[in-house]
């Protein structure tokens, strides 16, 4: 796409940035089809939100491209926040994501937004759950008004929440312990591939988490976790290797290998180590039989 057909995009055709947000666009975004896709996108989210008499609040650039990690072919992410009622009345009807193949002719890709309510991002900082964080790691106010009065929401839930380092460590063993303990016993057993192979990934799962949190990095998704743990230094000796034959041989010997060199490594600082079988167990029962009544996050979504 050439220059001038960036320029019409920008101005003749859709006019939904000023020359400084154009240009504010160049800075962040690489790739001009991405440019025109994300303003012909915010056209027509402010056409819509008119013609159904909703109130944008603002919207957010997000995705790899917010993070400065898109390719060519990435796609548009968009984080539309609205009026709370609105919001409520797309979710009865379950309206609440979109994803557009033709907001650029000619282009292959697509515009995949999600709308949001309001409080949500204002309660994200407070008390929203990683993944979720990381939905707006980098995210970048591209139209109407920043939702947060502290400063920017795109920087400001890179934060680690550090006030919930323990309670997030002990659940994480607790799911540790329990599956390494109980369920990879029984599994094996009562030879039960099922179980064998979910056990085995719970405690990869866990252990990941556990390398996350100690080293203060948001987890993002699975289809992330191992880049991440690959990406930090502070992790137990080989930990890809032994959860990869653990994952492949589900085996006793690659359960013990991997398990004991976790235990190892999270013992190094100030000797810590499981919990103890009645904390484990009832840590182990809030988190998993029981969050749906006390209104916290279930383990897998802290």
């Amino acid at each position: 796409m050439s220059d001038q057909q960036v320029q019409r995009c920008a101005s003749d055709e859709l006019g939904v940035f000023d020359d400084v947000m154009w240009t504010q666009l160049g800075e962040w975004m690489k790739y001009d089809h991405h440019r025109c896709a994300l303003a012909s996108g915010v056209k027509r989210l402010i056409e819509n939100a008119a013609r159904n008499e909703e109130r944008l609040v603002g919207i957010y650039l997000g995705g790899s491209i917010a993070k400065g990690k898109e390719r060519v072919d990435s796609d548009v992410d968009v984080l539309v926040v609205m009026d709370d009622v609105d919001w409520e009345k797309r979710r009865q009807r379950k309206d609440v994501s979109f994803i557009w193949f033709d907001v650029l002719k000619g282009w292959d890709g697509y515009l995949e937004g999600r709308y949001l309510p309001e409080g949500y991002v204002r309660e994200l900082l407070e008390r929203g759950s990683e993944p979720a964080r990381n939905g707006f790691v980098g995210a970048k106010l591209v139209w109407g008004e920043a939702v947060c009065a502290e400063g920017d929401v795109g920087e400001l839930v890179k934060r680690y929440p550090e006030e919930d380092v323990e309670r997030k460590a002990a659940s994480f063993m607790a799911q540790l312990q329990g599956y390494r303990w109980s369920f990879w016993h029984e599994a094996m057993r009562m030879e039960d591939v099922y179980l064998l192979s979910k056990s085995a990934l719970e405690v990869v799962t866990f252990a990941g988490r556990l390398v996350l949190l100690e080293n203060r990095v948001l987890f993002q998704c699975h289809k992330q976790m191992m880049r991440l743990v690959g990406g930090v230094v502070n992790k137990p000796t080989d930990f890809e290797k032994k959860a990869e034959r653990l994952l492949r041989e589900l085996s006793d010997d690659a359960m013990r290998d991997f398990y004991d060199g976790l235990l190892k490594w999270w013992g190094e600082k100030g000797g810590r180590g499981e919990l103890e079988s009645n904390e484990m167990v009832a840590v182990f029962q809030l988190d998993c039989e029981m969050s749906w009544f006390t209104g916290t996050h279930a383990v897998s979504d802290l």
